[in-house]
């Protein structure tokens, strides 16, 4: 394993090791993200944080991807939502709640049947505490 300037460890072979980074990370100190595109830097960066390896191809992507995203919300951001309520629920409430009763009411008597051991209407189970 090779030891980086940033203090990150780089694998070789199979090992999986990862020493963490408490250092600020100057990707993250670019100011507004409307104004910049996502950096190759920062998807390397979540990349290790998430312990996975990309290709070339992959990062690329990603950095598109991720930065058509915080456009997108940037778009968002500048609508006027003063007049809106919040809501706590955007679609279908679901299933409705029922009454939690009990449909099957079981037979002690068929239930031990099948016991190895029992004594009166009590399952019989060896003794594990001394």
């Amino acid at each position: 394993m090779k030891e980086s300037e940033n203090g990150t460890v780089a694998r070789t072979g199979n090992e999986r090791r990862w020493k963490p980074d408490f250092a600020p990370a100057a990707c993250y100190d670019s100011g507004s993200m409307s104004q910049k595109r996502i950096s190759r830097e920062q998807v390397l960066h979540v990349a290790e944080l998430a312990r996975i390896e990309l290709t070339e191809a992959e990062q690329r992507q990603l950095e598109t991807d991720l930065s058509n995203i915080l456009g997108y919300i940037e778009k968002l951001n500048q609508l006027d939502t003063s007049a809106v309520e919040p809501t706590f629920q955007v679609g279908d409430p679901g299933t409705p709640w029922r009454d939690d009763v009990v449909t099957n009411h079981p037979d002690p008597d068929a239930m031990l049947q099948n016991a190895p051991a029992r004594e009166g209407r009590l399952f019989k189970v060896p003794k594990i505490i001394e």
